[in-house]
């Protein structure tokens, strides 16, 4: 008994000693809080009394004489011309397994994003202040909210360098700030790559000042120096205009060769024109790039289409593509990297009614039949006609859009065909570039037979989605000689 009344005094005492040390952890905790706040509330004061002053900094070089510059032709992608027909096989062509040459692989390029200087914070709107009006942005279908407000007006009064720095000077504000923080939540919530973030920015700064006014150009053009983005700014005698950096070439845009780089005007109506430039860097700036991921947008249907297999008439589907996002890609300025193409996977909606038809037509099959299903597939399942035909000038398009256009040529048929191996035999596969043409090689698990190409050592097999007929393995023969660029996906 003694033994027992001891054991519950020691754990009175205990409980008692534990309650003292939860006091103690208690304040502890508090005083760290405490002193994180403040610490944070000082980084925030220091990040944006930074940022200030390099905004400053960047307006006072504005107010410099701007650079005169001649514009550079805008180019087409250099391709030479497709064959008015697609090539069909000779039905009484032997297979064959021959050695293609190659050129060393041409690695994809490492995606960066680019970053604000500092982390663009904006604390809640005081209470006793009237929280500002939330506007709505709509773009390709899909609405964005943003705390724009009408009372909130900012005035350029004309456009020389002086004008321009002293309203730039305007923007570095609170109102802005909070504008820009929802620009870049938007930015990482929905996955917006280069470009769709572009138009997102154009958009909310017409928005703000009333449309496509040189006001929208000059808040445009903060929105982006302020995520991270390599750009300047230019103007005639009359408008303002907004180049791009990029170190990748983009086609059918005017350009400029600055200091900083090759620069593409983005108002096409000014193309060719000699233009006064603001040649500046700002701080941590990087190119734009024409990377691509799978954008969301709201459903709008384009109509149903029906693509059937002519070797394998019961691999058929229907299918509806988004109109918003073909909306999106037909605005998509051009790259002959084909890498940004192929790796742009298929919108969800398209794959729901697609991949679980091709998925039963695959199931249970070698590796040599199911890859022979989706060539066929490819091949004969859409229409074939060349860009110039379709379009009057070379344009590849994304694997939604061939589901889209009428007609599809070499390289949209290789995009598709590359997508559909790997995501539904989780296969490897790489582009073969020869001039004027497109196609695929796949590298196979099992020993494959067939026309074949060495890359890092690997053994890939050719798969031709132009080369109508034609199962995996086999080589168009004009091209078995030819040394084909070997493009990597990422």
């Amino acid at each position: 008994m003694k033994k027992t009344w001891l054991f519950i005094v020691c754990l009175c005492l205990g409980a008692s000693a534990f309650g003292q040390a939860d006091d103690e952890w208690d304040k502890f905790l508090n005083q760290s809080n405490s002193q994180f706040e403040q610490f944070k509330q000082k980084s925030d004061q220091n990040y944006e009394a930074f940022r200030k002053k390099i905004n400053d900094e960047y307006a006072s070089f504005m107010k410099q004489h701007w650079g005169s510059f001649d514009a550079k032709p805008m180019e087409d992608i250099p391709w030479k011309p497709e064959p008015p027909k697609p090539i069909v096989i000779d039905p009484k062509k032997k297979p064959s397994a021959d050695p293609i040459p190659c050129n060393p692989p041409i690695e994809p390029k490492p995606i960066v994003k680019p970053q604000p200087i500092v982390p663009i914070k904006v604390e809640p709107q005081p209470s006793n202040k009237p929280a500002p009006t939330l506007r709505n942005v709509i773009m390709f279908g899909t609405t964005y909210g943003f705390s724009i407000d009408n009372r909130h007006t900012v005035k350029l009064n004309g456009i020389s360098e002086n004008e321009v720095a002293t309203f730039w000077e305007q923007l570095n504000d609170l109102y802005f700030d909070r504008i820009l923080a929802e620009c870049l939540d938007y930015r990482e919530k929905r996955q917006m790559c280069d470009w769709a973030y572009y138009l997102l920015t154009k958009n909310v700064a017409e928005t703000c000042c009333g449309g496509s006014t040189n006001e929208a150009v000059v808040l445009h053009m903060y929105l982006l120096t302020q995520s991270g983005f390599k750009v300047r700014i230019a103007r005639n005698e009359e408008r303002m205009a907004i180049l791009l950096g990029s170190d990748e070439k983009i086609y059918r845009y005017t350009y400029y060769v600055l200091d900083g780089g090759i620069f593409y005007l983005m108002d096409t109506s000014l193309k060719g024109q000699r233009l006064y430039i603001f040649d500046h860097a700002f701080p941590k700036e990087h190119s734009f790039s024409l990377s691509q991921s799978q954008q969301d947008f709201v459903l709008n249907p384009a109509g149903k289409r029906t693509v059937t297999s002519r070797r394998y008439p019961s691999v058929s589907a229907t299918v509806e593509t988004n109109k918003n996002l073909i909306d999106f890609y037909n605005t998509y300025p051009l790259s002959a990297e084909w890498q940004y193409y192929s790796a742009t996977s298929l919108s969800a909606g398209l794959k729901k009614t697609l991949y679980p038809v091709l998925r039963e037509a695959i199931k249970g099959k070698s590796e040599v039949d199911a890859a022979n299903i989706l060539i066929n597939f490819v091949q004969t399942g859409f229409e074939y006609a060349t860009d110039d035909k379709q379009f009057g000038y070379e344009r590849p398009l994304f694997p939604d859009e061939t589901f889209y256009y009428p007609y599809s040529d070499c390289e949209d048929r290789s995009i598709l065909y590359a997508n559909l191996v790997r995501e539904l035999m989780g296969l490897e596969a790489v582009l073969l570039h020869y001039p004027g043409h497109l196609a695929t090689a796949v590298r196979f698990k099992g020993n494959v037979s067939g026309d074949y190409l060495m890359v890092d050592g690997v053994k890939y097999i050719v798969c031709d989605p132009t080369y109508i007929g034609a199962p995996i393995g086999t080589a168009m023969p004009q091209f078995k000689e030819v040394k084909a660029n070997v493009v990597k996906f990422r």
